[in-house]
């Protein structure tokens, strides 16, 4: 798993956050019309790749599945997304990974 991978999914989790607010919509009703328990929707919309295996294409995947319950494109959002300007991978990194953890060069 690289910074790419956590970086795309908490990208992708919080425009999945964001679109769901904005339609003032629940996670237990976006369960139901989606199939997946509010546990997974939670961790998509934290970016959370532990919870799908460490794999990008698993929650992105599931990504998807949500996306089609709020009714919005994931694509479209996501390019929207990566014209927007965004805080660098290390500060990012910082508020989830304890900094014993984190390689300085």
């Amino acid at each position: 798993m690289s910074l790419i991978d956590i970086r795309s999914a908490k990208q992708i989790g919080k425009l999945l956050r964001s679109s769901r607010e904005s339609q003032r919509a629940n996670l237990q009703n976006i369960s139901k019309q989606c199939g997946l328990s509010v546990a997974q929707l939670v961790h998509i919309e934290n970016g959370n790749l532990f919870a799908f295996e460490s794999k990008l294409e698993k929650i992105l995947s599931y990504s998807n599945v949500y996306a089609q319950a709020l009714n919005i494109d994931i694509n479209t959002l996501s390019e929207a997304q990566s014209m927007a300007p965004t805080r660098d991978v290390e500060t990012l990194l910082d508020r989830h990974i304890p900094s014993f953890l984190i390689k300085r060069s």
